[in-house]
Protein backbone atom coordinates (compact mmCIF):
# COMPACT_ATOMS: atom_id res chain seq x y z
CA UNK A 1 0.00 0.00 0.00
CA UNK A 2 2.91 2.36 0.60
CA UNK A 3 4.58 1.92 -2.76
CA UNK A 4 7.71 4.05 -2.85
CA UNK A 5 6.33 6.46 -0.23
CA UNK A 6 7.20 4.68 3.03
CA UNK A 7 10.74 5.99 3.50
CA UNK A 8 10.01 9.54 2.39
CA UNK A 9 6.95 9.71 4.69
CA UNK A 10 9.04 8.33 7.54
CA UNK A 11 11.68 11.02 6.84
CA UNK A 12 9.01 13.76 6.78
CA UNK A 13 7.57 12.64 10.12
CA UNK A 14 11.03 12.61 11.70
CA UNK A 15 11.59 16.12 10.33
CA UNK A 16 8.37 17.12 12.13
CA UNK A 17 9.58 15.39 15.34
CA UNK A 18 6.76 12.86 15.12
CA UNK A 19 7.66 9.46 16.50
CA UNK A 20 4.88 7.19 15.29
CA UNK A 21 5.61 3.72 14.01
CA UNK A 22 4.29 3.37 10.50
CA UNK A 23 2.48 0.15 9.74
CA UNK A 24 1.81 -1.74 6.53
CA UNK A 25 -1.82 -0.58 6.55
CA UNK A 26 -2.18 2.85 5.04
CA UNK A 27 -5.30 5.01 5.20
CA UNK A 28 -4.98 8.48 3.70
CA UNK A 29 -7.14 11.12 2.02
CA UNK A 30 -6.14 10.46 -1.59
CA UNK A 31 -6.19 13.70 -3.50
CA UNK A 32 -6.15 15.63 -0.22
CA UNK A 33 -9.88 16.18 -0.02
CA UNK A 34 -10.06 16.85 3.69
CA UNK A 35 -10.83 19.27 6.47
CA UNK A 36 -8.75 19.56 9.58
CA UNK A 37 -8.29 21.72 12.64
CA UNK A 38 -5.30 23.98 12.23
CA UNK A 39 -3.85 22.85 15.58
CA UNK A 40 -3.95 19.25 14.38
CA UNK A 41 -1.43 19.84 11.58
CA UNK A 42 0.15 23.23 12.22
CA UNK A 43 3.64 21.80 12.66
CA UNK A 44 3.68 20.93 8.96
CA UNK A 45 3.10 24.59 8.11
CA UNK A 46 5.56 25.78 10.75
CA UNK A 47 8.34 23.51 9.50
CA UNK A 48 9.72 26.04 7.02
CA UNK A 49 9.30 23.87 3.96
CA UNK A 50 10.67 25.70 0.94
CA UNK A 51 9.96 25.41 -2.77
CA UNK A 52 13.42 23.88 -3.11
CA UNK A 53 12.30 20.97 -0.86
CA UNK A 54 9.90 19.90 -3.61
CA UNK A 55 11.09 18.36 -6.88
CA UNK A 56 10.17 19.97 -10.18
CA UNK A 57 6.88 18.59 -11.43
CA UNK A 58 7.60 16.14 -14.21
CA UNK A 59 4.68 13.73 -13.97
CA UNK A 60 5.87 11.79 -10.92
CA UNK A 61 3.34 9.23 -9.79
CA UNK A 62 4.89 8.33 -6.43
CA UNK A 63 7.79 8.81 -4.05
CA UNK A 64 7.96 12.60 -3.71
CA UNK A 65 7.57 14.94 -0.75
CA UNK A 66 4.12 15.83 -2.06
CA UNK A 67 3.10 12.16 -1.84
CA UNK A 68 4.58 11.91 1.66
CA UNK A 69 2.53 14.90 2.84
CA UNK A 70 -0.60 13.34 1.37
CA UNK A 71 0.08 10.17 3.36
CA UNK A 72 1.15 11.94 6.57
CA UNK A 73 -1.97 13.97 7.44
CA UNK A 74 -3.46 11.32 9.75
CA UNK A 75 -0.13 10.68 11.49
CA UNK A 76 0.47 14.39 12.05
CA UNK A 77 -3.02 14.87 13.49
CA UNK A 78 -2.68 11.76 15.69
CA UNK A 79 0.61 13.06 17.10
CA UNK A 80 -1.31 16.14 18.26
CA UNK A 81 -4.09 14.15 19.93
CA UNK A 82 -6.63 14.26 17.11
CA UNK A 83 -8.44 11.43 15.39
CA UNK A 84 -9.87 11.10 11.91
CA UNK A 85 -13.46 10.81 10.82
CA UNK A 86 -14.12 9.33 7.42
CA UNK A 87 -17.24 10.55 5.64
CA UNK A 88 -18.34 8.56 2.62
CA UNK A 89 -20.45 10.96 0.56
CA UNK A 90 -21.58 8.23 -1.83
CA UNK A 91 -23.10 6.30 1.06
CA UNK A 92 -24.94 9.43 2.20
CA UNK A 93 -26.23 10.13 -1.32
CA UNK A 94 -27.58 6.57 -1.57
CA UNK A 95 -29.79 7.21 1.45
CA UNK A 96 -31.24 10.49 0.19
Amino acid sequence: EWGSNFEITQHLLKRLSINIELSGKLDFPAGNMLWFRVDAVKQLFENNLKWSDFPDESGQMDGTLMHAIERAWNYIAASNGYTKLIVNISAIEDEV
